[in-house]
This record gives structure tokens, C-alpha cells and sequence, in this order.
């Protein structure tokens, strides 16, 4: 396949406690690190991987090498790396020395100076692509110092990595500072780890420890510096060796010029500040933030007019099927991967005919890892039913082209299984679980891939259970509850699965046991009721402190139907637990600790309650599923700009003659998978 795309052979045994293998490195990283290539042992998805070794325990650099990783982890913004993993070993070498390697994984990334050099842009087409990458650069940089009140203190070419879908993002965290300017008098140095920083990188104030100056500047004093000498490293095609070679400017642009010499004032207080210098430099005048040097590559798209079949016959018999041929001729290979991942998904099967190397591209993970980059991903729903043998069958949902299709059965024992649990991790559908015709419950573990479109089997259950509840907290699925038999319950167990690893490990028990009614997650914690309406119990998960503990009351004692969460807040559709029924929708406040009707009650052509809902949210909207003696689907917007909030149906369907299903409708039926 492309020669960015292809597996990295890594090292046979591999680190311990690192679910990554580590491949071949790169020629150039920040600082003393190195860093490799790699992929993941669970599903060989690609992952970038930096090492650094310390000398000894007193090594300075392993300080700020944990300090760094530390941020890392913390800090989230789209043009900062995204840290997936780190871990420590430690070797002993001769004479009885310790020495500690410390490995941080990221998301796949390639070195800016090896990608520029891959790419080999030239003329406008390379301006474009520079222009891209420092307002992103300069995003990362304003974002630090104006909301985390962060120097990063060494913003140049090697700090600088960039994804697959040609995003650059800022990492080289270990000289990263916080600013101090409130003691203007102070002597002591604001950079802790200003050591880090090679000489020709620095500002005459912290190479002359000039610490009063520095506190006494505007926090983006030191960062303009940098971005300077990234424009310089980046335009001069060479990494920048004594300060003293910022004054040859004969490789920047005429246009970028008098940004770049503001930039890099020798007296601090007149240096302009990244952002503006954005705003106001002729050379960013034309260059947007979606990158002009794309351009290209969606007129190559659109030449292929995937809408209409007759020309996607006409490019197939054109097409050869030789995996090693360009994406698209004459264009780079990222730059055609950015714009196929524009295409929408209903299409996709269009674009693996094309030819061998579209077929391989639409079936490796880093194509929808790039859409997910690009915020192109599409929400599908899929709905969980039994056909006419009582077997269970998933159909998803397309929005965008109202179209239904059904899934291939599921394997073994849950193609007739019933009160299994399902969930969405990984970009994965996964059914947990479920009640075998013995009675007994099972501990089988499926998920549907996509992308090969097949299901697949995970590791086993700790405890077979049925009747439990699934939810998802960053990217790790949690499982609680239920029973084993017919009349024992599966105790207060509850067990994570980690889609990495493939593994599963047993967590704090619930208090009590539960046969599970509803869950949700919100925020970064998974809320559980029991299944009584006699005596309605709720219990909240930590996943952080891997603790239960007791619902708040109002919350508990309202719950009484199916929820969904939708930008931070809970709602629920109907009331389960009512003789009458309310045919509304309802959402939580926290503050209050009540539940509240929302304005906009539904009519009589979404009549919800006779459906037994289901609720999910899909696309921003809340999207109500549910049978009876038909099957129907709603979608409905919440207006949250109006107090209080306005409730407006936007979609109605009845599906009853699309689909098979049973009555009623299996509960935790409904999930929504974003590809």
C-alpha cells in the first residue's frame, strides 16, 4: 500500500507494560528524544512513539521529560499533539547505574522537516502549505500562553510534528513554563528548564538571563521569537545553527517579511504577537485556514464526479489495479487522502471499485482516523431487532440518504441470545452478553467492524452476565450488572474493557446487586438505575476513582424512562413508570436537581409512549426509536438558546415496512457509530 500507510516492522519483544511496538525512528526530534515509528499490538494501528534515556536518577532532563508528559496529557487543543500513552522503564548498566527511559505514544505524526522534504512542494503550492501550518502553529501558541498561562519557550521546526491529514500540531513540552509576570523585580529564572533550549534558539533576555525583562514582556515575547525561527528553518530549508543567521532573509517572502523582522525584534516589547501577525501580514492575506494548497486535489475529486455512476464506471475501466499507483496522478498522496476523506461515507463502497489502492486505503484505520481529524466523520444509527425467527439481526441507518441496510447475523451463540447489552467503542459495535435459551447467561463478546464489514470476536466476559448495562468513558467500555441464571443475579460485579489490550479486568462493585433499568454516560462518569419501579435505585461510576456512589435524589427519583446525553446535559423521552404517560421530553438540572419539561410537546404523529423508546443522540439532535405494533423513528431538535428550552420535531418516520423487528423493541437497542 503507500509508503505512508504501510505497517512498520517493530521490535519482537517490546516494552513491557507498552501495548505498542516500536518501529523504525526518525531522522530528527526535538531535544534529546527519538522518535520511532509504531503500531498497536491490538489492532496494528499506526501511533508515533519518543523515547528519551536519563543518564542516572539526578538527570536533569528526566524531570522535565516527566514534567512534559505530564502537560501533554493535560493539555488538549486541535493543533497540540494528542498524548495516547506513556510509560517508564528502568536498565541497569555497568557499574550498578540506573538508567530510566521514558516512553510517551501520540497519535500518528511524522517529524515537519521530513514531511516537508516528502512532499517537496514548490512555489505557491509550498506558501499554501506554510501558511496552513502557521496558523495552526500560531493556535497552539495563543491558546497556551492566553488560556493556560503556558511559555512554551522553544517553538521551532523540530517542536513541530504533523498527521497524516496534514494538521501541524506543537509538542517538545519539557521547557515548557508558566508565566510569571506578577514579581516584575524577581532575579530567579521563569523558565525552569531554559537549559533545555539550544543558544541560537534564544532571545538575548533569557541568554543573558535577563529574567526581570522577560517578566516584565508580554507573554508572547519569547514565543515570537520562536515562531521566527521556525519561519526561517522552514523557508531556509536548514535547521538554524547560531542566532546570528536570522539576518539573512534572502529565502523569505517579500510579502512575509516585515512580520517576520517584527517578529524577532531584538527588544522584547516590540515584538508583535503571533496572532497578529497572522492578521496582519500580506503573506496570510489569501491563505485560509482550510489550506488552499487542497485545491488542487478537489478539482481531482470532482473530475471524478462520484455521484453519478457512469463516470465512476468510466474512471474504473481507466483505473488499474496496481496497489502501487498514486492515489490520484500527479498529486502527493496526503494531499489525495484529505480529499477522499471528503467523500461521504454512502459512497464509499463507489470508491473501493476504483481500484486496488482506494480498495486497501478504505479499509486501513488511518482513513477514518483522518476523517475523524478532519471532522467529516457521519453518524449512522443502528438498530437492534429479532426477525420473523426470532433471531437477532442490527440494521443501521444513514441519515443522509434515508437509507436502511441490515447487517450480516451475528456469530455463535449471540444470533440468538436475548437482554444482551451493547455499545460503541473503538469505532466499534459491540454486543456484551446476553440470555441463552438454557436460561443461563452468557459471557460472549462481539463487535461489528466496519471496515471489513464482518463481525469479530472479543475477549470473554469475567462474568457471564444478561440484563446489564454497557457505557463508554475514554475509549474504555464499562459492563455492570445483571444476572447468570435464571433466578441468581450477576452480584455487584462490574468488569472495563480495555479495546487495546483486548482484555478485560474486574473494578469496584456496586453496592448492591442490580438488574439494570437504564444508563448514561455524562462527562466522564457512568450513572446506573436498577430495574424496580417499586424502589428505584441509582448509583453513580468513577472511573478516575474507581468508586460508587449514591445518585442524587432528584435525579434518581425522576428517572423514570430512557436517556440520552446531549451536549452535557441528560434527557429523557416519555414516562415509563406512568399509567398515563406523558408524551414530552424532559431534561436534568444539575443545579436544580430536578427534571424539567421542555416546551414543544410532541403531536400525535410521533406518538412516543406506545413505542417503548428508545433515545440516542444523533447528529446533535435527539433521535427517538421505538415499536409497538409498528416501528417509528424521530428526531428531535433541542433549542437551547430559548429559556427555557423549545423541543421541535424535525424527522418522522414509520419504518414498520423497512425493516424487521419484534415486538417490543430488545432494550439498549439502539447505538450510533460515527465513521
Amino acid at each position: 500500500m503507500l509508503k505512508f500507510l504501510k505497517n512498520v516492522v517493530g521490535s519482537a519483544g517490546g516494552i513491557k507494560d507498552l501495548p505498542y511496538v516500536i518501529g523504525e525512528p526518525y531522522s530528527s526530534a526535538w531535544g534529546s528524544w527519538t522518535h520511532y515509528r509504531g503500531t498497536s499490538k491490538e489492532d496494528n494501528s499506526p501511533v508515533s512513539i519518543f523515547s528519551m534515556v536519563a543518564n542516572d536518577a539526578e538527570d536533569g532532563r528526566l524531570a522535565a521529560a516527566r514534567i512534559g508528559a505530564k502537560r501533554l496529557r493535560a493539555i488538549r487543543h486541535p493543533n497540540i499533539l494528542e498524548f495516547l500513552h506513556s510509560t517508564e522503564t528502568e536498565t541497569v548498566v555497568e557499574g550498578g547505574v540506573i538508567k530510566t527511559t521514558i516512553y510517551i505514544v501520540t497519535e500518528p505524526v511524522m517529524p515537519l522537516a521530513e514531511k516537508i522534504k516528502e512532499l517537496n512542494f514548490k512555489g505557491n503550492q509550498r506558501n499554501e502549505f506554510y501558511g496552513w501550518g502557521l496558523r495552526q502553529i500560531t493556535k497552539a501558541i495563543t491558546y497556551l500562553h492566553s488560556e493556560c498561562a503556558l511559555v512554551h519557550g522553544n517553538v521551532c521546526v523540530d517542536a513541530v510534528v504533523v498527521t497524516r491529514s496534514l494538521n501541524w500540531k506543537l509538542h517538545a513540552f519539557d521547557a515548557l513554563s508558566e508565566i510569571d509576570g506578577a514579581n516584575s523585580a524577581a532575579s530567579s529564572p521563569m523558565l525552569q528548564y531554559e537549559w533545555l533550549v539550544s543558544p541560537q534558539y534564544k532571545p538575548q533576555e533569557p541568554a543573558k538571563a535577563n529574567w526581570a525583562t522577560i517578566r516584565r514582556s508580554s507573554p508572547w515575547a519569547i514565543e515570537s521569537w520562536g515562531l521566527g525561527c521556525l519561519i526561517y528553518e522552514m523557508f531556509s530549508g536548514s535547521k538554524l545553527t547560531k542566532t546570528e543567521d536570522l539576518r539573512n532573509t534572502e529565502s523569505i517572502p517579500k510579502a512575509l517579511l516585515p512580520a517576520y523582522n517584527n517578529l524577532l525584534a531584538a527588544a522584547p516589547e516590540r515584538r508583535l504577537d503571533p496572532a497578529r501577525a497572522i492578521e496582519s501580514s500580506e503573506f496570510f492575506k489569501d491563505k485560509h485556514d482550510s489550506g488552499q494548497f487542497m485545491a488542487m486535489g478537489k478539482e481531482h475529486v470532482g473530475a471524478i464526479n462520484l455521484e453519478e455512476r457512469q463516470e465512476v464506471e468510466r474512471v474504473v475501466r481507466r483505473r488499474t489495479e496496481e496497489s502501487g499507483s498514486e492515489l490520484i496522478p500527479c498529486l502527493p498522496d496526503e494531499v489525495a487522502l484529505l480529499c477522499l476523506a471528503r467523500v461521504p461515507r454512502a459512497s464509499h463502497h463507489v470508491l473501493s471499485a476504483v481500484c486496488l489502492s482506494w480498495y486497501n486505503l478504505l479499509h486501513d484505520k488511518v482513513f477514518y482516523d483522518v476523517r475523524q481529524e478532519l471532522a467529516v466523520a457521519e453518524e449512522w444509527l443502528f438498530l437492534w431487532t429479532q426477525d420473523a425467527d426470532r433471531c437477532n439481526v442490527w440494521h443501521g441507518f444513514d441519515p443522509a440518504t434515508n437509507k436502511w441496510f441490515q447487517l450480516p447475523h451475528l456469530p455463535n451463540e449471540h444470533r440468538t441470545a436475548g437482554s444482551s447489552a451493547s455499545a460503541v467503542v473503538d469505532g466499534k459495535l459491540f454486543v456484551i452478553g446476553g440470555q441463552l435459551s438454557s436460561g443461563c447467561a452468557c459471557n460472549f463478546v462481539s463487535y461489528f467492524d466496519m471496515r471489513h464489514y464482518c463481525w469479530k470476536q472479543a475477549a470473554h466476559l469475567n462474568v457471564a452476565r444478561a440484563k446489564c448495562m454497557a457505557g463508554v468513558i475514554g475509549n474504555q467500555l464499562y459492563v455492570v450488572g445483571g444476572f447468570t441464571e435464571r433466578d441468581q443475579n450477576a452480584g455487584a460485579t462490574a468488569e472495563a474493557y480495555d479495546p487495546v489490550t483486548n482484555k478485560w479486568r474486574l473494578i469496584s462493585s456496586m453496592k448492591i446487586p442490580m438488574e439494570l433499568y437504564d444508563s448514561a454516560v455524562l462527562g466522564d462518569k457512568f450513572y446506573v438505575v436498577n430495574s424496580s419501579s417499586e424502589n428505584l435505585v441509582g448509583l453513580v461510576y468513577d472511573p478516575q476513582k474507581d468508586e460508587w456512589v449514591d445518585m442524587a435524589n432528584g435525579l434518581n427519583t425522576g428517572w423514570q424512562s430512557k436517556t440520552a446525553a446531549l451536549n452535557g446535559k441528560l434527557y429523557a423521552v416519555g414516562d415509563s413508570h406512568s399509567s398515563e404517560g406523558k408524551n414530552e421530553i424532559s431534561v436534568y438540572n444539575a443545579a436544580k436537581d430536578v427534571w424539567e419539561s421542555i416546551k414543544g410537546v410532541l403531536d400525535d404523529t410521533a406518538p412516543v409512549l406506545s413505542w417503548g423508546p428508545e433515545l440516542v443522540s444523533l447528529g446533535g439532535r435527539l433521535c427517538i426509536v421505538g415499536t409497538s405494533s409498528k416501528a417509528h423513528v424521530a428526531v428531535v431538535d433541542i433549542n437551547e438558546t430559548s429559556k427555557p428550552s423549545v423541543a421541535t420535531l424535525t424527522y418522522y418516520e414509520d419504518i414498520t415496512k423497512k425493516i424487521q423487528f419484534a415486538e417490543p423493541l430488545p432494550r439498549g437497542a439502539c447505538q450510533v457509530l460515527a465513521l
